[in-house]
């Protein structure tokens, strides 16, 4: 049992893996808010070629 909480007391204060994981969590944070910024960008994108459609279709009907 002491050998286990000897353990547990290790790993709590080892740091070895903690910049592999600040750089994960910011690699997910950024692939995150591109997601989401791409995603609001596509809708946009999709709107204005609606109304150049659009536009042309009455431009062309006589």
């Amino acid at each position: 049992m002491v050998n286990l909480q000897l353990r547990l007391r290790a790993l709590v204060r080892d740091v070895t893996g903690q910049d592999l994981i600040e750089y994960a969590l910011l690699a997910g944070l950024i692939a995150l808010g591109s997601v989401l910024l791409l995603g609001q960008a596509g809708a946009q994108v999709s709107s204005i070629w609606t109304q150049i459609v659009a536009a042309l279709t009455d431009a062309a009907t006589p």
